[in-house]
């Protein structure tokens, strides 16, 4: 009896073998800031959907494997972040999706847009559960499905598949979101690195985000943190107030990495690779309390520095009825460079397509050579717009898009609270395109699938304010407390008439 135990028990843990490894990578900024990356990547191997025994988890986070599988989605990318990355000056994040609050988007296996859509409902709602965020307000009006960003990172499994994508500018990550994140580890934060996700120092640092993804059987977990050290010289307790206790013993590698040019560190690294200097947690002695001291006093140079594509916009016009969209597209490289370009707009914004205008740098020529395909999806109550032209940029340039477009005048019911800030426009998005065509295949619904050919870069723009027309929510107030206080003065005179007894008094 017990050999058939361990037969079947053999033949589980090679059906379906689990792989768990953490690494914190800790880079110092030009600025003097310090950026922390975590990476925690739980790998199932031969998992496939739809089998029963790829639904068996030892390090896997149950609930979340729950989920994909139920949804069919095969592709899962949920990113929360606060504050703005400056690419100028930290350059490239390690996390690229650094929009300011929620975006998901994921790939789900449906047989046609009506089950994809369902099951987009239902998988949202149940990531707003896990994560204790507002990922259900990811309704019609926020969801998009992009023609020609964001491709699948691996080739996806049999089946159709389609593409939902969505932002929520206004979400805000705190705590509550970081503890069922930590639970999701196989260690949680009683040991390993993740015993250094301090909320109070994660949360006070000016720009910080958590990130899931998942794609076949790859499920990694990210933080990413630009933090101020007190000092020039730090270490792990004065950046984190806190030390590793302990390795995780599940954890097939465990990488604690600092990359400091000039420092020293005490006490010695294990290894050194490319000048990242790399401690081994398996080998380490505990409590791990890392030091870094710069022998010579360094002046930070904080030098701006140049990305290969930068992008800015802004909203042009005063008028609270129409205006302009302002889109400006850098190429810092010497040779011409393939990007595609995301605007989503609420169905209330509209842009006119006739409008637009492409200059390069202060060329008064139009250019609308640049422009190598363009594919826009009509605003359709309550549905979103989306424009993704796809551009080339010419070496060492600034090439300008001009938009006009005119903002709808909407129901007193219609607008959210606090109406007078304006309305939250989700990020545009630039993604860097391979030099030469990708071969296009068509996916279901008619949208556009490029072949993959690596991760791409992408490069978020801040979300912007959008002014409407508001009415003036301060009257009925002010008629309700002026009806009120003609009633009430109103009626104490009549009470005071009718319950009143009026009697002759005798004045002698």
């Amino acid at each position: 009896m017990r050999w058939h135990i361990s037969i079947l028990l053999y033949g589980a843990a090679q059906a379906l073998a689990e792989r768990f490894d953490e690494r914190l990578e800790l880079t110092a900024l030009p600025d003097g800031k310090v950026l922390g990356h975590w990476t925690f990547t739980t790998t199932l191997q031969n998992a496939e959907p739809g089998l029963n025994h790829a639904q068996h988890y030892t390090l896997f986070p149950l609930g979340l494997g729950q989920i994909l599988n139920a949804h069919g989605a095969s592709e899962l990318h949920l990113a929360l972040n606060a504050g703005q990355w400056d690419y100028k000056l930290w350059g490239s994040p390690p996390e690229p999706s650094v929009a300011s609050g929620a975006e998901l988007w994921t790939w789900i296996r449906a047989r046609n847009t009506t089950q994809a859509d369902e099951r987009w409902v239902g998988f949202r709602n149940a990531l707003a559960g896990v994560f204790c965020a507002s990922l259900g307000s990811l309704d019609n009006q926020r969801t998009t499905t992009p023609a020609l960003s964001f491709r699948p990172s691996v080739p996806l499994p049999a089946g159709k598949h389609e593409l939902r994508h969505a932002t929520l500018p206004a979400e805000h990550v705190c705590t509550e979101n970081l503890t069922p994140f930590i639970k999701l580890l196989p260690c949680k934060a009683s040991a390993g690195l993740a015993t250094l996700l301090n909320p109070h120092a994660l949360f006070s640092a000016p720009f910080h985000g958590l990130s899931v993804h998942y794609t076949q059987g790859v499920l990694r977990l990210a933080v990413q943190a630009v933090f101020t050290p007190p000092r020039q010289d730090w270490s792990l307790h004065t950046l984190l107030d806190r030390s590793v206790p302990s390795a995780c013993t599940v954890a097939s590698s465990s990488t604690l990495s600092i990359v400091a040019a000039g420092a020293q560190l005490d006490p010695e690294p294990s290894t050194d690779v490319n000048g990242a200097l790399q401690y081994d947690l398996a080998s380490a002695s505990f409590p791990l309390e890392v030091t870094i001291r710069h022998p010579v006093d360094t002046v930070f140079s904080h030098r701006r520095l140049t990305p290969a594509v930068s992008l800015r916009r802004t909203m042009t016009g005063s008028a609270q009825y129409a205006g302009g969209l302002l889109v400006q597209l850098e190429n810092a490289r010497n040779d011409t460079v393939r990007v595609s370009y995301l605007e989503t707009l609420p169905w209330f914004v509209t842009l006119y397509l006739h409008t637009i205008d492409i200059r390069v740098d202060e060329d008064p020529r139009q250019r609308l050579d640049l422009l190598e395909r363009l594919s826009y999806v009509p605003p359709r109550a309550p549905a979103p717009t989306t424009l993704e032209p796809i551009l080339r940029l010419p070496p060492m340039s600034r090439v300008t898009m001009r938009f006009q477009l005119e903002r709808a005048f909407l129901l007193y019911t219609q607008h959210p609270p606090d109406a007078q800030r304006g309305w939250d426009l989700p990020p545009a998005v630039v993604t860097i395109l391979p030099p030469s065509s990708p071969p296009i295949t068509s996916g279901p619904g008619g949208q556009v699938v490029f072949a993959l050919q690596g991760p791409p870069e992408r490069v978020y723009a801040k979300t912007l304010l959008a002014d409407l027309a508001t009415p003036d929510f301060s009257m009925p107030y002010n008629v309700i407390i002026m009806s009120s206080t003609l009633v009430a003065l109103l009626f104490g005179n009549v009470f005071n008439l009718m319950t009143r007894a009026f009697v002759i008094v005798n004045a002698q």
